[in-house]
Protein backbone atom coordinates (compact mmCIF):
# COMPACT_ATOMS: atom_id res chain seq x y z
CA UNK A 1 0.00 0.00 0.00
CA UNK A 2 1.34 3.37 -0.86
CA UNK A 3 0.54 6.74 -2.26
CA UNK A 4 2.67 9.82 -2.84
CA UNK A 5 3.92 11.30 -6.08
CA UNK A 6 1.89 8.87 -8.20
CA UNK A 7 -1.25 10.46 -6.75
CA UNK A 8 -1.32 12.70 -9.83
CA UNK A 9 -1.24 9.83 -12.37
CA UNK A 10 -3.88 8.01 -10.32
CA UNK A 11 -6.04 11.12 -10.34
CA UNK A 12 -5.49 11.46 -14.10
CA UNK A 13 -6.54 7.85 -14.53
CA UNK A 14 -9.76 8.60 -12.67
CA UNK A 15 -10.35 11.61 -14.95
CA UNK A 16 -9.72 9.62 -18.11
CA UNK A 17 -12.29 6.98 -17.21
CA UNK A 18 -11.41 3.33 -16.92
CA UNK A 19 -7.88 2.23 -16.37
CA UNK A 20 -5.60 2.37 -19.45
CA UNK A 21 -4.75 -1.30 -19.04
CA UNK A 22 -8.32 -2.44 -18.49
CA UNK A 23 -8.18 -5.98 -19.87
CA UNK A 24 -9.89 -6.76 -23.13
CA UNK A 25 -12.63 -9.27 -22.48
CA UNK A 26 -13.43 -12.08 -24.86
CA UNK A 27 -16.42 -14.32 -24.50
CA UNK A 28 -16.84 -17.62 -26.27
CA UNK A 29 -20.36 -18.93 -26.76
CA UNK A 30 -21.16 -22.31 -28.23
CA UNK A 31 -24.20 -22.94 -30.40
CA UNK A 32 -25.31 -26.18 -32.05
CA UNK A 33 -23.93 -25.61 -35.58
CA UNK A 34 -21.52 -22.67 -35.25
CA UNK A 35 -18.92 -21.11 -33.06
CA UNK A 36 -19.11 -17.40 -32.34
CA UNK A 37 -16.30 -15.23 -31.01
CA UNK A 38 -17.50 -11.98 -29.53
CA UNK A 39 -15.10 -9.22 -28.74
CA UNK A 40 -16.34 -6.92 -26.00
CA UNK A 41 -14.21 -3.91 -26.81
CA UNK A 42 -15.38 -0.49 -27.88
CA UNK A 43 -17.79 -0.40 -30.80
CA UNK A 44 -15.46 1.64 -32.95
CA UNK A 45 -12.81 -1.10 -32.78
CA UNK A 46 -12.54 -2.50 -36.27
CA UNK A 47 -12.05 -6.18 -35.58
CA UNK A 48 -13.76 -9.53 -36.11
CA UNK A 49 -16.60 -9.07 -33.64
CA UNK A 50 -18.32 -12.21 -34.87
CA UNK A 51 -16.65 -15.00 -36.85
CA UNK A 52 -18.89 -17.82 -38.00
CA UNK A 53 -17.00 -21.03 -38.38
CA UNK A 54 -19.70 -23.54 -39.21
CA UNK A 55 -18.99 -26.96 -37.85
CA UNK A 56 -15.46 -26.70 -36.45
CA UNK A 57 -15.20 -30.03 -34.67
CA UNK A 58 -14.39 -33.43 -36.03
CA UNK A 59 -17.73 -34.72 -34.73
CA UNK A 60 -19.48 -32.44 -37.17
CA UNK A 61 -18.18 -34.52 -40.04
CA UNK A 62 -16.30 -31.79 -41.92
CA UNK A 63 -13.39 -32.74 -44.14
CA UNK A 64 -9.96 -32.21 -42.62
CA UNK A 65 -9.11 -29.43 -45.10
CA UNK A 66 -12.27 -27.48 -44.29
CA UNK A 67 -11.67 -27.91 -40.55
CA UNK A 68 -8.08 -26.64 -40.96
CA UNK A 69 -9.30 -23.60 -42.90
CA UNK A 70 -11.90 -22.88 -40.25
CA UNK A 71 -9.32 -23.04 -37.46
CA UNK A 72 -6.97 -20.82 -39.47
CA UNK A 73 -9.70 -18.22 -39.84
CA UNK A 74 -10.40 -18.44 -36.12
CA UNK A 75 -6.70 -17.89 -35.33
CA UNK A 76 -6.57 -14.85 -37.60
CA UNK A 77 -9.69 -13.45 -35.97
CA UNK A 78 -8.27 -13.92 -32.47
CA UNK A 79 -4.99 -12.27 -33.52
CA UNK A 80 -6.88 -9.28 -34.92
CA UNK A 81 -8.91 -9.11 -31.74
CA UNK A 82 -5.74 -9.04 -29.62
CA UNK A 83 -4.27 -6.28 -31.79
CA UNK A 84 -7.50 -4.34 -31.40
CA UNK A 85 -7.28 -4.67 -27.62
CA UNK A 86 -3.66 -3.50 -27.72
CA UNK A 87 -4.68 -0.41 -29.69
CA UNK A 88 -7.39 0.37 -27.16
CA UNK A 89 -4.93 0.10 -24.26
CA UNK A 90 -2.42 2.31 -26.05
CA UNK A 91 -5.14 4.84 -26.79
CA UNK A 92 -6.08 5.02 -23.13
CA UNK A 93 -2.44 5.46 -22.13
CA UNK A 94 -2.14 8.29 -24.68
CA UNK A 95 -5.24 9.96 -23.23
CA UNK A 96 -3.82 9.66 -19.74
CA UNK A 97 -0.50 11.17 -20.77
CA UNK A 98 -2.30 13.95 -22.64
CA UNK A 99 -4.26 14.89 -19.54
CA UNK A 100 -1.06 14.78 -17.49
CA UNK A 101 0.62 17.19 -19.91
CA UNK A 102 -2.47 19.38 -19.89
CA UNK A 103 -2.18 19.70 -16.12
CA UNK A 104 1.58 20.04 -15.68
CA UNK A 105 2.55 22.30 -18.59
CA UNK A 106 0.26 25.18 -17.54
CA UNK A 107 1.22 24.73 -13.85
CA UNK A 108 4.92 25.10 -14.71
CA UNK A 109 5.15 27.37 -17.72
CA UNK A 110 2.30 29.85 -17.21
CA UNK A 111 3.72 31.10 -13.88
CA UNK A 112 7.19 31.13 -15.45
CA UNK A 113 6.01 33.17 -18.44
CA UNK A 114 8.50 31.40 -20.73
CA UNK A 115 9.20 27.96 -22.16
CA UNK A 116 12.99 28.09 -22.63
CA UNK A 117 13.61 26.23 -19.36
CA UNK A 118 15.37 22.94 -20.22
CA UNK A 119 15.19 21.42 -16.74
CA UNK A 120 11.43 21.87 -16.73
CA UNK A 121 11.24 19.81 -19.91
CA UNK A 122 13.58 17.15 -18.53
CA UNK A 123 11.38 16.97 -15.42
CA UNK A 124 8.24 16.54 -17.54
CA UNK A 125 9.97 13.92 -19.67
CA UNK A 126 10.89 11.86 -16.62
CA UNK A 127 7.33 12.07 -15.30
CA UNK A 128 5.81 11.06 -18.62
CA UNK A 129 8.19 8.13 -19.06
CA UNK A 130 7.50 6.92 -15.52
CA UNK A 131 3.74 7.19 -16.00
CA UNK A 132 3.82 5.40 -19.35
CA UNK A 133 6.10 2.66 -17.99
CA UNK A 134 3.88 2.14 -14.95
CA UNK A 135 0.80 1.89 -17.18
CA UNK A 136 2.51 -0.75 -19.30
CA UNK A 137 4.40 -2.77 -16.69
CA UNK A 138 2.20 -2.83 -13.62
CA UNK A 139 -0.43 -5.50 -13.07
CA UNK A 140 -3.74 -4.33 -14.65
CA UNK A 141 -5.70 -5.42 -11.59
CA UNK A 142 -3.47 -3.24 -9.41
CA UNK A 143 -3.97 -0.26 -11.73
CA UNK A 144 -7.72 -0.66 -11.38
CA UNK A 145 -7.30 -0.73 -7.60
CA UNK A 146 -5.20 2.43 -7.70
CA UNK A 147 -7.73 4.33 -9.81
CA UNK A 148 -10.82 2.95 -8.08
CA UNK A 149 -9.89 1.49 -4.66
CA UNK A 150 -12.20 -1.03 -3.07
CA UNK A 151 -14.47 -0.14 -0.17
CA UNK A 152 -13.37 0.41 3.41
CA UNK A 153 -9.93 1.10 4.77
CA UNK A 154 -8.21 4.08 6.34
CA UNK A 155 -6.93 7.43 5.08
CA UNK A 156 -8.75 7.13 1.75
CA UNK A 157 -8.24 10.71 0.59
CA UNK A 158 -4.49 11.20 0.94
CA UNK A 159 -3.86 11.26 -2.81
CA UNK A 160 -6.46 14.01 -3.25
CA UNK A 161 -5.05 15.96 -0.31
CA UNK A 162 -1.65 15.78 -2.02
CA UNK A 163 -2.78 17.49 -5.22
CA UNK A 164 -2.91 21.11 -3.88
CA UNK A 165 0.61 20.77 -2.43
CA UNK A 166 1.99 19.36 -5.69
CA UNK A 167 0.25 22.14 -7.66
CA UNK A 168 1.74 24.77 -5.33
CA UNK A 169 5.15 23.13 -5.73
CA UNK A 170 4.98 23.47 -9.52
CA UNK A 171 3.59 27.01 -9.48
CA UNK A 172 6.23 28.26 -7.03
CA UNK A 173 8.95 26.67 -9.15
CA UNK A 174 7.62 28.43 -12.25
CA UNK A 175 7.40 31.81 -10.53
CA UNK A 176 10.86 31.44 -8.97
CA UNK A 177 12.79 30.18 -11.99
CA UNK A 178 10.96 32.06 -14.72
CA UNK A 179 10.13 35.44 -13.20
CA UNK A 180 11.34 36.45 -9.75
CA UNK A 181 14.51 34.37 -9.17
CA UNK A 182 14.01 34.19 -5.41
CA UNK A 183 16.40 31.25 -5.06
CA UNK A 184 19.15 32.66 -7.20
CA UNK A 185 20.95 30.29 -9.57
CA UNK A 186 20.96 26.69 -8.37
CA UNK A 187 24.31 25.08 -9.34
CA UNK A 188 23.99 23.00 -12.47
CA UNK A 189 25.57 19.93 -10.85
CA UNK A 190 22.99 20.16 -8.03
CA UNK A 191 20.18 20.21 -10.58
CA UNK A 192 21.51 17.21 -12.49
CA UNK A 193 22.18 15.27 -9.28
CA UNK A 194 18.65 16.03 -8.09
CA UNK A 195 17.26 14.95 -11.46
CA UNK A 196 19.11 11.63 -11.20
CA UNK A 197 17.69 11.07 -7.71
CA UNK A 198 14.25 12.00 -9.02
CA UNK A 199 14.40 9.44 -11.82
CA UNK A 200 15.86 6.79 -9.50
CA UNK A 201 13.06 7.35 -6.99
CA UNK A 202 10.45 7.02 -9.73
CA UNK A 203 12.09 3.74 -10.70
CA UNK A 204 12.02 2.57 -7.07
CA UNK A 205 8.33 3.39 -6.84
CA UNK A 206 7.58 1.39 -9.99
CA UNK A 207 9.71 -1.50 -8.70
CA UNK A 208 7.67 -1.52 -5.50
CA UNK A 209 4.42 -1.56 -7.50
CA UNK A 210 5.77 -4.32 -9.71
CA UNK A 211 6.73 -6.44 -6.71
CA UNK A 212 3.62 -5.70 -4.65
CA UNK A 213 0.33 -6.13 -6.50
CA UNK A 214 -1.47 -4.80 -3.42
CA UNK A 215 0.13 -1.34 -3.69
CA UNK A 216 -3.14 0.48 -3.04
CA UNK A 217 -3.57 4.21 -2.33
CA UNK A 218 -5.84 3.21 0.56
CA UNK A 219 -4.81 1.49 3.80
CA UNK A 220 -6.96 -1.64 3.64
CA UNK A 221 -6.81 -5.42 3.45
CA UNK A 222 -7.76 -6.38 -0.09
CA UNK A 223 -9.43 -9.66 0.76
CA UNK A 224 -11.26 -9.78 -2.59
CA UNK A 225 -7.86 -9.78 -4.33
CA UNK A 226 -6.27 -12.43 -2.10
CA UNK A 227 -4.14 -9.98 -0.12
CA UNK A 228 -1.02 -11.56 1.35
CA UNK A 229 2.36 -10.45 2.69
CA UNK A 230 4.95 -9.38 0.10
CA UNK A 231 8.64 -9.64 1.02
CA UNK A 232 10.32 -9.62 -2.41
CA UNK A 233 11.87 -6.80 -4.40
CA UNK A 234 12.64 -3.65 -2.40
CA UNK A 235 10.54 -5.01 0.49
CA UNK A 236 13.56 -7.10 1.45
CA UNK A 237 15.26 -3.98 2.82
CA UNK A 238 12.50 -1.62 3.97
CA UNK A 239 8.86 -2.17 4.77
CA UNK A 240 7.54 0.84 2.84
CA UNK A 241 9.75 1.49 -0.23
CA UNK A 242 6.97 3.35 -2.03
CA UNK A 243 6.88 6.00 0.68
CA UNK A 244 10.68 6.17 0.72
CA UNK A 245 10.59 6.92 -3.03
CA UNK A 246 7.83 9.52 -2.62
CA UNK A 247 9.69 11.35 0.14
CA UNK A 248 12.89 11.41 -1.93
CA UNK A 249 11.02 12.85 -4.92
CA UNK A 250 9.53 15.55 -2.73
CA UNK A 251 12.98 16.50 -1.40
CA UNK A 252 14.75 16.69 -4.76
CA UNK A 253 11.93 18.00 -6.95
CA UNK A 254 12.59 21.66 -6.15
CA UNK A 255 16.37 21.62 -6.74
CA UNK A 256 15.84 19.56 -9.90
CA UNK A 257 13.61 22.32 -11.26
CA UNK A 258 16.06 24.99 -10.10
CA UNK A 259 14.10 26.38 -7.15
CA UNK A 260 14.87 26.02 -3.47
CA UNK A 261 11.58 27.75 -2.59
CA UNK A 262 9.62 25.04 -4.42
CA UNK A 263 10.54 22.69 -1.59
CA UNK A 264 8.41 24.67 0.89
CA UNK A 265 4.96 23.45 -0.29
CA UNK A 266 6.20 19.87 -0.06
CA UNK A 267 6.99 20.03 3.66
CA UNK A 268 3.33 19.65 4.79
CA UNK A 269 2.89 16.82 2.28
CA UNK A 270 5.95 15.06 3.66
CA UNK A 271 4.39 15.29 7.11
CA UNK A 272 1.22 13.67 5.73
CA UNK A 273 3.28 10.88 4.18
CA UNK A 274 5.13 10.22 7.46
CA UNK A 275 1.78 10.13 9.25
CA UNK A 276 0.52 7.61 6.66
CA UNK A 277 3.57 5.40 7.25
CA UNK A 278 2.78 5.22 10.98
CA UNK A 279 -0.94 4.56 10.38
CA UNK A 280 -0.32 1.90 7.75
CA UNK A 281 2.40 0.11 9.67
CA UNK A 282 0.20 -0.11 12.77
CA UNK A 283 -2.76 -1.30 10.69
CA UNK A 284 -0.77 -4.02 8.93
CA UNK A 285 0.71 -5.28 12.18
CA UNK A 286 -2.79 -5.90 13.49
CA UNK A 287 -4.54 -7.11 10.34
CA UNK A 288 -2.15 -8.70 7.82
CA UNK A 289 -1.08 -12.26 8.56
CA UNK A 290 2.69 -12.60 8.95
CA UNK A 291 3.40 -8.86 9.01
CA UNK A 292 4.41 -8.81 12.68
CA UNK A 293 7.15 -11.38 12.08
CA UNK A 294 8.17 -9.58 8.89
CA UNK A 295 8.47 -6.30 10.84
CA UNK A 296 10.82 -8.01 13.30
CA UNK A 297 12.94 -9.30 10.43
CA UNK A 298 12.93 -6.07 8.33
CA UNK A 299 13.38 -3.49 11.06
CA UNK A 300 13.23 -0.25 9.10
CA UNK A 301 10.18 1.40 7.63
CA UNK A 302 11.60 3.72 4.96
CA UNK A 303 15.28 4.55 5.70
CA UNK A 304 17.66 1.62 6.24
CA UNK A 305 19.65 2.06 9.43
CA UNK A 306 17.60 5.05 10.61
CA UNK A 307 13.80 4.54 10.73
Amino acid sequence: MASGWFAIPDFVGALSGRNPLWPVERRFTFQPRRRVIRHNARRNCRGPDILRMGRASSKAGLPIKRRANAHTRMGIAVAKTQRCGHHIRMGRIAIRLGILLGLFIPALFLPAGRVDLPFFWVYLGLLLMATAAASRLIDPDLLRERVHPGPGGLDRNLRFHAIPFIAAHLIVAGLDVGRFHWSGPVPIHVQWTSMVFLGTSMGLSMWAMRANRFFSPVVRIQAERGHHLVTSGPYRWVRHPGYAAALTMMLVGGPALGSWWAMAPMIPLMMLILRRVVIEDRFLRGNLEGYEAYARQVRYRIIPGLW
